[in-house]
């Protein structure tokens, strides 16, 4: 007796094929994107040579630098313009502050609070909340959906072989780890920085300043990279300030692991009065090797003052608020009348009530200035200070981290 022949209607054709293209579908191809240089290259010649991916994944640290979040948001809709796929954007668990005041849940720290990571260690915190358990979340609401297993392609490069051997956050027995700028393309770091230069759209505006990206607090830049990020992002190396003293105000009280984000035990002020005055000294000597006047104490004050504007320029809108103005005025008024006992935050706007007025009239001294030629060169010399003008070879013996 022959096999019988299968004869199916049409509806149940489409059912079965559906139901063959969801059991083949069980894998999620899911592209890891930071920002940086590799993940973009990554990610867009994947999309460009039409490779499986149902997610594109960004994850928020919730320190990340304001260029890079603008920047994911325009090239969410560059990938979706260009390739119909869209960015997901993954919600962190905990803001910075909190994370630093977790509290260890076993091991010989068992009970203090973390504080900062410890310049000389590899992982960090912000990584383990807001990036790997909240990819874990992410895994496993694809596993409701129906997801079994996944394949996640990472941003290592072709210099990176030995990083790419080793396990990842990411990895689990449910989860592959794909280096296609390794195993597919052969794109070095050199490569991707080439790669998205030949495209606006895919470059971050951060690498104007600094060879790398990440997070704006992380502990493993040196000294140099913290002395851009001091001078071009002053706004929020002011926060950090605030970030220490709350966890030097928790140590009064609790156990702190690591109190210190510097090393050697170094504060916010002690690097700002030591490193940075240093760095600067030598940057200036360098920008102005060819100026005339480079030795002239009036030009190296007018040097000095010119950036120290330029950092309080970049929190002029937060500081010239009328309603915080007048705050200030009508506080700095009642205190010296004797009027008023002074709060813990009442200091803090005085402190900024200082520097506002030290920034008007550096201000206006600059605006008499810049009429000068003389004054107008040093200007045009010190505008732009990145991190190519701290590169070995250019300023000596800076490259110790702090």
């Amino acid at each position: 007796m022959g096999k019988r022949k299968l004869i199916l209607t049409v509806e149940e054709a489409e059912k079965r094929i559906k139901k063959a293209k969801k059991k083949a579908s069980k894998i999620a191809y899911i592209v890891s994107i930071s920002g940086g240089k590799d993940s973009v290259t990554m990610a867009d010649l994947l999309l460009k040579n039409r490779f499986p991916v149902d997610y594109i994944v960004a994850m928020d640290t919730t320190i990340d630098f304001p260029e890079t979040k603008d920047f994911l948001n325009k090239l969410d809709n560059y990938f979706y313009n260009t390739y119909g796929k869209r960015i997901t954007f993954l919600k962190p668990r905990e803001d910075y502050k909190n994370i630093l005041l977790t509290k260890a849940q076993n091991g010989e720290n068992k009970g203090k609070i973390y504080g900062f990571e410890a310049p000389n260690k590899s992982i960090c915190k912000v990584l383990t909340k807001n990036k790997r358990d909240v990819f874990r979340a992410f895994k496993k609401a694809l596993k409701n959906m129906g997801y079994e297993g996944f394949y996640v392609y990472v941003g290592y490069t072709a210099d990176e072989a030995k990083r790419s051997t080793s396990k990842s956050n990411f990895e689990d027995r449910h989860t592959k780890i794909v280096a296609p700028l390794i195993t597919i393309f052969n794109m070095t770091e050199k490569d991707c920085m080439e790669y998205i230069k030949r495209n606006p759209a895919l470059f971050n505006p951060l690498y104007k300043h600094f060879h790398r990206t990440g997070c704006m607090y992380c502990h493993k830049q040196n000294i140099n990279s913290w002395f851009v990020f001091y001078q071009n992002y002053y706004k929020y190396w002011l926060n950090l300030k605030k970030y220490e003293k709350i966890v030097f105000k928790a140590a009064e009280k609790e156990q702190v692991v690591n109190p210190y984000l510097f090393r050697n035990n170094k504060t916010t002020e002690d690097v700002e009065k030591e490193e940075f005055v240093r760095i600067e000294e030598k940057i200036l000597e360098k920008k102005l090797v060819d100026c005339e006047y480079k030795n002239d104490p009036i030009i190296k004050e007018f040097a000095h003052n010119y950036l120290w504007y330029k950092r309080q320029e970049q929190i002029a809108n937060e500081l010239y608020s009328k309603k915080k103005w007048d705050k200030r005025m009508n506080l700095l008024k009642n205190f010296l009348k004797g009027e008023i006992n002074l709060k813990e935050e009442d200091c803090e706007f005085l402190e900024e009530t200082k520097e506002t007025i030290q920034y008007t009239f550096i201000k206006n001294l600059i605006k008499e200035l810049e009429k000068e030629p003389v004054f107008k060169k040093v200007m045009n010399k010190i505008d732009n200070i990145t991190i190519a003008d701290l590169e070995e070879g250019k300023i000596d013996s800076l490259n110790k981290s702090a």
